[in-house]
């Protein structure tokens, strides 16, 4: 059960935010009182903009987002109700987003797996799932809510980063996937088609590395688990190379002309078109890993712990993160993605 506290303590008193619920299945409701209401234009006008966390729970919020680029940027509307998540202080940020209007009313709106991608033109897209009566304990109805600052901005903004790992918030409270480099080929260095048909349809070729967390294990509490712990014992592929969605084969010592070639096969066997890198593009990927730690072993042996005391755990499940290299034309269009797997760099979820 939730308990409620005027937003003005919160912020006369900002450690209150770390203070745990008191009790099992309880948490804190914020409710905006006069006292913490802003004022603009000479105090003639309240404002209606929230401008920090946390978020009250007695005000109808709406979340205004934008979409497109350039002219074709247009803005959006979005109302959601906030709710902070059972057992967890206010500082967490961690919250149910509700649906408080239409058909979907009083349901929860849930964070999409990779499993819910769609193809669009040359690339998987993320789709949205349906919202669903709210399950306090899923953790794909969870998210935290972090504050959007730069150095051309303050306060007001806010992105939501979902509490699963594989998770994508819905659209209006996410943000872009975070790029962690960029780089440009030239169309010498790799193997695509014929070179006329490469100088005529990209001269260069974009590369980016981007981060995502996927899971590699999961099990259920079945009442056979003795104590509180779990055994993790997998061996995983450390590098994989997709080209058409379909997984490639590669024989880095096979150098042909200075050129590695990956090869990859439909589900009928027929080979699609091969992809071939010069080994500087190859050996430029690695050594970016390797500085980052990233290792060629794939087995992952633990025991993991439950430390919660307040109830018994349902669900377990472990993720690894994923580097990936992104390499597209520069009309955008896919040419092959290249995995790297840190076993190094584990999640663990507890439900």
């Amino acid at each position: 059960m939730y308990v409620t506290r005027p937003l003005s303590y919160y912020q006369q008193n900002p450690d209150a935010l770390s203070l745990p619920p008191e009790g099992p299945n309880s948490g804190y409701l914020v409710v905006q009182d006069e006292e913490s209401e802003t004022y603009c234009c000479f105090g003639l006008c309240k404002n209606h903009d929230l401008m920090d966390l946390p978020f009250p729970q007695n005000k109808n919020l709406t979340v205004r987002y934008e979409t497109g680029d350039g002219e074709h940027k247009i803005i959006l509307k979005e109302d959601v109700m906030f709710i902070p998540v059972l057992n967890k202080p206010l500082s967490s940020n961690q919250y149910y987003a509700i649906k408080p209007h239409g058909k979907s009313k009083g349901k929860a709106f849930m964070c999409s797996k990779e499993e819910d991608k769609q193809n669009c033109c040359f690339c998987r897209c993320i789709r949205d799932v349906k919202p669903k009566p709210l399950d306090p304990e899923e953790v794909y109805q969870q998210c935290e809510i972090c504050l959007y600052v730069t150095s051309c901005s303050g306060k007001g903004r806010f992105f939501a980063k979902s509490l699963a790992p594989d998770g994508f918030p819905p659209r209006f409270l996410r943000r872009k996937a975070v790029v962690v480099g960029k780089w440009y080929c030239p169309f010498m260095f790799i193997k695509d088609g014929t070179v006329k048909e490469r100088m005529e349809r990209s001269m260069f070729y974009e590369m980016t590395l981007e981060q995502k967390w996927e899971q590699f294990f999961t099990c259920q509490n079945d009442y056979n688990n003795e104590g509180n712990s779990v055994l993790v014992d997998v061996v995983l592929d450390t590098k994989i190379v997709l080209i058409a969605e379909s997984k490639a084969k590669w024989d880095e010592s096979n150098v042909v002309e200075g050129v590695i070639w990956f090869r990859s096969y439909d589900k009928n066997g027929k080979e699609i078109p091969s992809v071939g890198l010069r080994q500087e593009i190859v050996q430029r990927m690695k050594w970016e890993q390797e500085r980052g730690g990233w290792q060629n072993k794939g087995r992952i042996k633990q025991v993991q712990q439950y430390r919660e005391k307040v109830s018994k755990w349902k669900k377990f499940s472990s993720y690894v993160l994923i580097e990936r290299f992104v390499l597209r034309r520069m009309d955008k269009s896919l040419v092959m993605t290249y995995d790297f797997k840190h076993i190094d760099k584990l999640k663990s979820i507890w439900e």
